[in-house]
């Protein structure tokens, strides 16, 4: 017999005594109600169909839930207080999609030279300059090389990213 059943039992021995002290009915009459009850609903449970609990949460993993925000939360920064690597190898691939919506083409990564800039060394020139002047100089600079970066000039440059998608076509000679 398991607890509710104790607590069950209890509840309709208490009713049965109820009615039996207040007149209602007999005292065969109000345990027989009760003990009909109470077998009414041992059998409800054993043959009904039985209680499930609460669903289990979906096991899947979807981009951007609450887990990869948490990850990314924490791996943002480095024990000293700067942008971690990861961190900075996403914000350049955001980079590289909103130069790309103005026809300037990179692929993010770093490379020594200029060989990810363009359609190839033909043009890497062109498109490496088209973006100095959406972005800027020093932005730029520092979008292209691999020195840990305080979370100050990350700020400045989601900011300079923001202002590609607010007015396109101005270009930067500042920053």
């Amino acid at each position: 017999m398991s607890r509710s059943h104790v607590v069950l039992a209890v509840l309709l021995t208490a009713g049965a005594a109820a009615l039996a002290v207040t007149g209602t009915l007999d005292v065969a009459h109000a345990v027989v109600l009760a003990a009909v009850a109470f077998v009414t609903s041992l059998v409800s449970r054993a043959v009904g169909p039985r209680e499930t609990g609460w669903p289990r949460p979906p096991a899947e993993a979807r981009p951007g839930a609450r887990k990869d925000l948490s990850e990314l939360g924490w791996a943002a920064f480095t024990r000293d207080g700067r942008v971690t690597e990861r961190v900075l190898r996403r914000v350049r691939a955001i980079a590289a999609r909103r130069l790309a919506a103005h026809g300037v083409l990179w692929d993010g990564l770093l490379h020594p030279d200029l060989s990810g800039w363009g359609h190839g060394p033909h043009d890497a020139d062109d498109h490496h300059a088209r973006a100095e002047a959406l972005l800027g100089r020093e932005l730029l600079a520092d979008l292209t090389t691999r020195r840990s970066l305080s979370p100050r000039t990350l700020e400045t440059w989601f900011s300079a990213l923001d202002r590609l998608v607010e007015a396109p076509d101005a270009p930067r000679s500042h920053r």
